[in-house]
């Protein structure tokens, strides 16, 4: 919520959904995410030139995490650690 309010964005009721398909890096194969109903939409970022780029959502996920391979061995990097994911429209130029 801080993070849209933050933006100018409209906090809205979410829901968190598994995202079920196979995830490399995840070992339990699905993802938690607020993909479907975000928390925030509708913001924007100002910049300090006074331009402002328009936000679309601001979510929250669990990062899937990252395998490194290493002379044969496999480590993870701490999947399902929470993540924040903003997006923008699909026109980096438009503005709100």
């Amino acid at each position: 919520m801080r993070l849209g309010l933050a933006l100018g964005c409209t906090v809205e009721p979410s829901l968190f959904h598994r995202k079920n398909y196979f995830y490399p890096d995840m070992p339990k194969d699905y993802q938690v995410s607020q993909y479907d109903r975000p928390i925030n939409v509708d913001g924007a970022l100002e910049l300090a030139d006074g331009s402002r780029i328009g936000i679309e959502r601001a979510h929250l996920e669990e990062d899937t995490g990252k395998s490194t391979h290493v002379g044969g061995e496999g480590a993870s990097t701490r999947p399902t650690t929470p993540s924040s994911t903003t997006t923008a429209p699909a026109c980096p130029w438009w503005r709100w």
